[in-house]
């Protein structure tokens, strides 16, 4: 099967089991269907050869979820984020790195901790605080 003139560097999952996420050495991405053989849909916005590429959440074999989002690193140190709901596959989510990634990992079970709205020690010292003397500062008398 020809998918182009340049080698392929990255494959995984797409959106369920009967499609390829791929990415060549020139920094096209897309997907294959694998019933049919043929070429599918194509994401945008690579300037870079992409290095990295995951279907976040994971398609299983019971259901498909609903939104998924395709993230990718490439060696322009962007790391983007593609919605899978359309067939225009627009990106939705762009963010500059310091590093040269070679790996996406996604922990999707993990759940941003919101801050508390009152904590025990910052009462305890708001109450020494509150009950302290307020100390004035003494007159001085000028002197001439």
């Amino acid at each position: 099967m020809e998918i182009g003139k340049y080698p392929i560097k990255v494959m995984s999952v797409g959106k369920d089991f009967n499609q390829v996420l791929f990415a060549d050495t020139m920094g096209v991405v897309g997907t294959i269907d694998i019933d049919t053989g043929k070429r599918g849909a194509q994401y945008k916005g690579f300037t870079g050869a992409c290095t990295s590429l995951l279907t976040v959440p994971q398609p299983t074999f019971e259901n498909t979820p609903e939104k998924q989002m395709v993230v990718s690193t490439s060696l322009d140190r962007f790391l983007r984020v593609h919605e899978t709901e359309t067939i225009y596959r627009n990106l939705t989510d762009k963010g500059y790195l310091k590093q040269r990634l070679t790996c996406v990992l996604v922990d999707e079970e993990f759940e941003y901790p919101l801050p508390s709205r009152s904590n025990p020690d910052e009462e305890d010292e708001q109450e020494l605080w509150d009950s302290m003397q307020l100390v004035e500062e003494r007159k001085r008398k000028r002197e001439e």
